[in-house]
């Protein structure tokens, strides 16, 4: 079935009216809510136990575990294997369905790789646990990236549950007139979605919204859910007013199904909520009240439906991120460094695997790898971030303690993946003994297509020439530190490296001068800046005549105070022979320094933003927080497409979002692109984020506004009130740098090129003098190759470490172009079959020499070395 247009309306057969109202029991947990991290997952021992014990009072009991860290923290904590067995049986009979997600997630936010690892520890639990593992849910969050499909779909998962809390927007109007519908991904894969939304929590309805069971009361106020005005009324007359309400909500949007799904859960809640619905449901079917209520799994009320009820079913294509990732800005320290490990994890596994292939005798770092996916899911779930907490939920040491659990997650996961790449990028360049005085620099590229960028390297004291050892040409060179020699590095080969050389030289090479002029240009753009102000009066493209800017910028302002700070400012210009670059420094403000730097030999402008979170005025309680933005009011014509990189291509926003979906901001993975179509020349400008991540909309085309900190300094505590607190992130630094890219591309827009822009700088190329006496065996090579630029590599990894020839190769293609490519790997032959992303489920063989895949397809092969 084709994917409707986001705006196609919809027209259904007739339908008899509703007669069966499915009722899903389950929990909500929040990785940390009204618990700390570490608290939250001891609590999940006491909590399943009473699930177990329930199921045993009553057949009828039905229960759903959200998200697998909850049974994980549960097994973890269990020595007792008949406790296990009894948890195996009781979902092997359907009274406890599990949900294949690991947590419910930003997914917005998350990396390419880390989101397609969404459900391997579902996989692995279900053949430990006999999971069915052909649903999710994810709760709290409301609206998600239009990858997910695929990734589910993939995985083997064949429903989706989302209890979307919309108070503060989000989720899709496309319920409940149409529930449930069917969601694809770009590539057509497809899960049959049932989403529910509300202001009090979309998951918490059937006790919030519906009274299903009136005698349950608030886990927080532990009052009664129903309207006070209600008091007195029978549980009977409650529950029909609360029934009638349910089915007016669906049938007043037109839904003309006959059968209906409402979440029963809220936050932290045990079984006896169920055990309290389960008589009310009773003595209403008793009772012959219509319509007929079942206690039930999402597997229940999925399968309810008729195969030509499925057939009538639309599909809809799009992206609905509830934007709820903006609540990380609180902590842009932490948030900074997941960016980082969603990139450097999977290279830090491509490292270890090729340094394998190339004969590393180390040991996989298989434990070592687990560990950082698991701490940065932690932080990407959807309540991860520091803050002041929930109002009146945790203690003050309570909130101290979150947040530092947190950074702990994330400073363990950076460390893990920068050991992992430092322990095994000497074993990617084979050497030999060169008995010469030279010394010699390998520049590794662990990216699957060629880059050229700056690197920089430590050397010993003195002046050296660099030669590129392939093309036997001078490399300029500049010094950025006394013992730090940074060049231009040229055409390094997909995955594999480059050689350059190092020679002792008389001329005093690398010199840079130093001045306070406000211009600094490259081959391609030119820029200009008040030498009092340090405002930038222009950026020039210098190939178009064009300026960038549409106003004297950038500007980053704080929304609670008098926007920009005025402030003494210090012009430093720094020229070299590979970067000329001005650096603004302003004393005793917020907005520290700003740095624009032309590479040579780049058609590119890059920019960093540094903010003082200590110079920042503090936010008192009762006050709004304050936002700082990071504004780049960009010269674009009337007629433009906005591109947005979503990490397996890019969409059209907002063509490609669902009915409903939150379009005042957008998280790109690193890209937007601005293609402007209806000047004389046909161009893209392409804007690349590291550390950020979140763009408020603009009213005007060009006009990116970056929100780099939402500050707040409060919370309140249930032990000691408003507290002022020192830090949301414990052990980091109070400056934040920002950096950009910028890059105005000719041309129509180039998908491809703007992907490998956008990520060359978050892992840059490795560069690595080698010791004394020791040059590569060969000055370059490649250990993988793909034929077709439009196809990249997200990942390689040992597959099982008791087999040390067998692989995971993960292929994207992000052009929209069906595509058959060749994978070439020089000195190895290697057989593969394609499998489910998990790895788990082997389905056909695949010759590496005619790889298919459909636009937008996420491909993954277990391959196997034969020599």
């Amino acid at each position: 079935m084709m994917p409707l247009d986001a705006q196609t309306p919809i027209v259904r057969p007739s339908a008899p009216s509703i007669e069966t109202v499915y009722i899903v029991p389950s929990s909500h947990w929040d990785f940390s809510f009204i618990r700390t991290p570490e608290d939250e997952q001891a609590a999940m021992k006491p909590h399943l136990d009473s699930v177990l014990a329930a199921c045993a009072r009553d057949t009828g009991f039905r229960w759903t575990i959200e998200s697998v860290w909850q049974l994980e923290a549960w097994l973890e904590r269990t020595p007792d294997q008949a406790k296990v067995r009894e948890m195996k049986e009781r979902i092997a009979s359907g009274q406890i369905e599990v949900s294949a997600s690991w947590g419910s997630m930003h997914t917005e936010f998350q990396g390419t790789e880390e989101l397609n690892r969404l459900d391997d520890e579902g996989k692995r639990l279900a053949g430990e646990l006999g999971l069915n593992g052909d649903m999710a849910m994810e709760n709290d969050v409301p609206g998600f990236s239009l990858r997910l499909p695929q990734v589910l779909a993939r995985s083997g998962v064949r429903y989706l549950v989302n209890g979307s809390n919309t108070f503060v927007g989000g989720g899709t109007s496309i319920s409940p007139r149409v529930a449930p519908f069917f969601w694809a991904s770009p590539d057509g894969s497809r899960v049959l979605t049932w989403t529910t939304r509300g202001g009090n929590g979309g998951y918490t309805e059937g006790l919030t919204d519906y009274y299903l069971d009136p005698q349950a009361l608030d886990p927080y106020s532990h009052t009664p859910f129903y309207p006070k005005e209600w008091k007195g009324l029978s549980d009977d007359e409650i529950m029909e007013r609360g029934v009638r309400k349910l089915l007016a909500h669906y049938t007043d949007a037109g839904y003309q199904g006959r059968t209906i799904a409402v979440l029963f859960m809220h936050d932290g809640i045990g079984p006896e909520y169920e055990e309290e619905l389960l008589q009310d449901v009773r003595r209403w079917n008793s009772q012959g009240r219509l319509p007929h209520l079942r206690v039930a799994t999402p597997h229940e009320y999925f399968h309810s439906f008729t195969d030509q009820e499925l057939a009538a079913i639309p599909t809809y294509t799009g992206d609905w991120s509830g934007l709820w990732s903006e609540s990380k800005t609180n902590s842009p320290a932490m948030s900074a460094d997941a960016r980082y490990i969603q990139e450097a994890f999977p290279i830090a596994e491509e490292a270890a695997s090729l340094a394998r292939w190339n004969g590393s005798s180390q040991a996989y770092p298989e434990n070592a790898l687990h560990q950082t996916l698991i701490n940065l899911m932690r932080y990407d779930e959807h309540n991860g971030a520091g803050n002041g907490g929930w109002p009146k939920v945790l203690t003050e040491a309570e909130v101290n303690r979150s947040n530092l659990e947190y950074a702990t997650y994330v400073r363990s996961a950076r460390t893990n993946a920068e050991q992992v790449l430092d322990q095994f990028l000497p074993d990617l360049v084979t050497t030999r003994t060169d008995r010469t005085s030279k010394r010699y620099v390998t520049v590794s590229n662990l990216r699957s297509w060629p880059q050229t960028d700056l690197v920089h390297v430590d050397v010993p004291p003195g002046s050296f020439t660099v030669r590129d050892s392939v093309s036997n040409e001078v490399v300029p060179t500049q010094r950025e530190r006394p013992d730090v020699l940074s060049f231009l590095a040229k055409d390094v080969p997909a995955l594999g490296y480059k050689t350059y050389t190092l020679e002792r030289s008389n001329s005093d090479g690398g010199k840079t001068t130093l001045d306070s002029m406000g211009h600094a240009e490259n081959e391609r753009y030119a820029i200009d800046v008040n030498e009092t102000t340090g405002t930038i009066l222009r950026i020039l493209d210098k190939k178009t005549s064009q300026d960038l800017f549409a106003e004297h910028i950038p500007e980053v302002t704080r929304s609670g105070g008098n926007g920009t700070p005025t402030t003494m400012v210090k012009i430093v210009h720094q020229k070299g022979s590979v970067e000329d670059s001005i650096t603004v420094l302003r004393s005793d403000s917020w907005w520290p320094k700003t740095v624009i730097s032309l590479p040579r030999g780049m058609d590119e402008i890059r920019v960093e933003e540094v903010l003082d979170r200590a110079q920042m005025p503090e936010v008192a309680h009762g006050e709004n927080s304050e936002r700082y933005t990071i504004r780049f009011p960009f010269t674009v014509g009337n007629d433009v497409q906005k591109w947005i990189d979503d990490g397996i291509g890019f969409y059209p926003m907002p063509q490609k979002s669902l009915p409903g979906a939150r379009l005042d901001g957008v998280v790109p993975r690193f890209v937007i692109a601005l293609a402007q179509t209806g000047t004389k020349v046909s161009q893209t400008l392409l804007f690349a984020q590291q550390e950020s991540f979140f763009l408020t909309s603009a009213k005007q085309n060009g006009d990116i506004k970056v929100l780099a900190l939402i500050k707040g300094d409060t919370g309140e505590t249930k032990d000691h009130g408003v507290v002022t607190f020192k830090t949301f992130e414990p052990g980091y630094p109070t400056q934040y740098s920002f950096h950009f890219r910028i890059s105005n591309e000719l041309g129509a827009f180039d998908p491809v090129a703007a992907y490998q822009f956008g990520r060359s700088e978050i892992v840059p190329l490795q560069a690595r003098l080698l010791p004394a006496h020791t040059a590569p065996k060969t000055m370059w090579g490649s250990y993988l190759s793909i034929s077709d630029r439009n196809v990249v590599m997200d990942d390689l990894r040992l597959q099982d470490a008791g087999c040390t020839k067998c692989y995971l190769l993960r292929l994207q293609e992000i052009a929209g172009k069906e595509t058959t490519t060749s994978v070439s790997t020089p000195g190895r032959a290697f057989t593969a079959v394609q499998t489910d992303i998990t790895g788990t489920s082997a389905q056909h063989p695949v010759d590496l020499s005619r790889v298919h895949l459909s636009p937008y397809e996420t491909l993954t092969l277990q391959v196997r070395a034969t020599q």
